[in-house]
């Protein structure tokens, strides 16, 4: 979906865009509009002068006060206009050069404003108004060039567009802030999680904004629930394995008694004894197997170079009789990231059966690139190419003399793919024996600094 924090400053930075440019096109209209006001203002007041200025003679005739009127109308071109019109006649401003102004019908006591271009492509702004004046209806036009007006109203708009501008940016960077301060218990949550994946921590703070915190607090309860199953399936194998021993361990002795009465067939009692035996064998894998906890948010790092030199410890003791030589390389701060048990289950096994095929040497090596390599390699037998990948099929075994089930190898398979590794057979260039190389990802390893 893209980042939560450039879609919302794409869209708040749009919404803060319009914002300005409404305000700034209100703004400016605004102004225009008072400028317009402003000059309909004046030239009310020069249709009250022209209107105290006219008087009509005794043949009611419209006659104009030259002295009460404003020279200004009597400059050509000069930007000021007028056109008086009273009982069929037009009085014009010497200003207007022969130029014409409109003459709205009006009835007397109306006004209107109006704009037309005047002499020498002026804009200008029309003012009329029509009056009753004794018995005579008199019909006022003035006029006045924005011009004056224009460029000033040009120069406000310009100012006020750029400092809009300028705090359209200072708002972009002041929301930017925000954001990212608003954001932040987000990147808190993103860093905690990484040191949950990393055993740092439990759970999650619960210490965020309302709007996620029941995702915190579903995730934490997710977490607290899927320890609980956890915990709760282990000790119900480990009850189960009890519960089960003891039956088959008493079957065992039931058909070790009968080995000297004729009671049941010699091929009877030994088909019994295998069949007690592999499910005796199938089910101590499948429980192995449900014990497993894999790759988990609460994984913890566990010190190979602390826990691998002890199971080398008991297995040397197992197998004392065979007076194995043992090299471990174990470089400081390499661990294995996930569960203990698992951890041990799995080295248990790769070990055990290092130990068993082994004659005089063992080596078990280990090396971070961009995963953790684990390598434990014996100076045994070794294994035909083609016969390795049976070698991890559960309850295989090549040589039927040696004790055990055949599950190690195939456990320990098992294991790694649940942590997103791999695992391999190959020959040892040095010794010729077995080498088992185990691959972890980078997620499933982190060097302690």
């Amino acid at each position: 979906m893209g980042s939560l924090q450039k879609r919302l400053s794409r869209f708040l930075g749009l919404s803060l865009l319009l914002v300005f440019f409404v305000q700034w096109f209100v703004a400016v209209m605004a102004l225009d509009k008072s400028a317009d006001l402003y000059v309909v203002s004046r030239l009310r007041h020069d249709v009250e002068s022209l209107s105290r200025a006219l008087r009509f003679s005794g043949e009611g005739l419209p006659v104009l006060d030259a002295q009460k009127v404003n020279p200004t109308f009597e400059r050509p071109f000069s930007g000021h206009y007028y056109r008086l019109h009273a009982q069929g006649i037009d009085l014009y401003s010497r200003s207007l050069w022969q130029t014409d102004l409109p003459l709205p019908a009006l009835n007397p006591g109306q006004s209107q404003v109006a704009r037309w271009t005047g002499p020498q492509q002026q804009k200008l702004l029309v003012y009329s108004e029509s009056q009753q004046k004794g018995p005579y209806i008199l019909q006022i036009t003035v006029a006045e060039d924005l011009s004056f007006l224009k460029a000033p109203m040009f120069y406000v708009s310009v100012f006020y567009g750029v400092l809009s501008f300028v705090l359209f940016l200072l708002m972009l960077w002041l929301q930017s802030r925000v954001l990212q301060r608003s954001l932040q218990p987000l990147r808190q949550v993103q860093t905690e999680l990484t040191e949950l994946s990393q055993n740092k921590r439990q759970q999650i703070s619960e210490r965020v904004p309302v709007e996620i915190q029941p995702l915190i607090q579903a995730f934490n309860h997710l977490l607290r629930l899927l320890d609980q199953r956890l915990t709760r399936s282990r000790n119900a194998l480990a009850n189960l394995s009890h519960a089960l021993k003891k039956p088959l361990t008493l079957m065992h002795q039931s058909l070790r008694s009968l080995e000297n009465q004729p009671v049941l067939p010699p091929e009877t009692r030994d088909a019994l004894s295998a069949q007690l035996q592999r499910i005796q064998e199938l089910i101590e894998h499948e429980l192995r197997r449900g014990q497993l906890a894999g790759l988990a948010p609460n994984a913890q790092q566990i010190q190979l170079g602390e826990e691998i030199p002890f199971l080398l410890k008991l297995m040397q003791q197992s197998y004392a009789h065979k007076n194995l030589e043992v090299l471990c390389q174990i470089p400081p701060g390499h661990v294995f990231k996930g569960d203990r048990q698992d951890m041990l289950e799995l080295l248990g096994n790769l070990l055990d059966n290092a130990f068993k095929w082994a004659q005089h040497r063992v080596r078990v090596e280990s090396r971070a690139t961009a995963g953790l390599v684990l390598e434990i390699a014996d100076d045994g037998p070794g294994c035909p190419p083609e016969l390795r990948s049976y070698l991890l099929e559960r309850g295989s075994r090549l040589d039927q003399s040696k004790p055990g089930h055949g599950f190690g190898l195939s456990i320990a398979l098992e294991i790694v793919s649940s942590y997103g590794g791999q695992l391999s057979l190959d020959q040892d260039p040095d010794w010729g024996g077995l080498l088992v190389r185990v691959t972890l990802p980078a997620e499933a390893h982190q060097p302690v600094v």
